[in-house]
């Protein structure tokens, strides 16, 4: 989940909910994938475990609108994708 939107992974594809009100979620778009497994969201993008297409990112700075950025597959290399994480670290110095 992210803000108001949750994004799942199934058969079809990805899927992307309003659940401003829990009881009552509301589907608002579908990217269909062949064989999504797993994502992860930052920020503006999501990250997708797909299988045999390897990495897909989307774009869904607009949830309602999502549409995909990049496909990567390292050359066929990445041919059977389950998992994606995302690591980030931040670093800032303070002076008082």
């Amino acid at each position: 989940m992210q803000f108001r939107y949750a994004f799942v992974c199934d058969e079809e594809g990805v899927k992307i909910l309003d659940v401003t009100d829990l009881a009552h979620p509301v589907g608002k778009s579908v990217v269909q994938l062949k064989d999504a497994r797993n994502l992860y969201v930052a920020r503006t993008y999501a990250y997708i475990a797909a299988g045999e297409a390897g990495l897909v990112i989307l774009d869904v700075r607009n949830p309602c609108e999502p549409h995909l950025e990049k496909t990567y597959d390292a050359n066929g290399c990445m041919n059977d994708v389950h998992d994606v994480k995302l690591g980030i670290t931040y670093t800032s110095e303070y002076a008082t």
